[in-house]
């Protein structure tokens, strides 16, 4: 997991400690976002605009974060953001759907 830009005084008090304690978390990576981030995400808007698409820039600033810190994969729930991946506008990070391979069931045979 990983996040840009933000501002620890507009969290909320009940939940600064868990945002606190996502640095010892080594799934999540707190990135700074920067001009170059901005910069990608606008080029991947424009990719999709082209390829007659909408990307809102919220969705392309995910995209360019998590190949910024070498993400697996983006997990979403949107379609439309999972189609544009599959069909290459979004770069080399996979955005796809979270879901479990045949789960593990604590069934004892007997």
């Amino acid at each position: 997991m990983t996040t840009g830009e933000v501002f620890p005084e507009r969290i909320p008090d009940e939940a600064l400690p868990l945002w606190e304690n996502l640095d010892g978390c080594p799934f999540f990576e707190k990135a700074p976002v920067r001009t170059p981030h901005w910069e990608e995400a606008r080029r991947l808007m424009s990719r999709c605009k082209e390829a007659g698409q909408k990307l809102h820039l919220a969705d392309a600033l995910h995209v360019v974060m998590g190949s910024v810190v070498r993400a697996q994969a983006i997990w979403t729930t949107e379609i439309s953001l999972v189609n544009k991946s599959k069909s290459g506008l979004l770069g080399p990070v996979p955005v796809c759907f979270p879901r479990i391979d045949q789960p593990l069931l604590p069934f004892q045979s007997e």
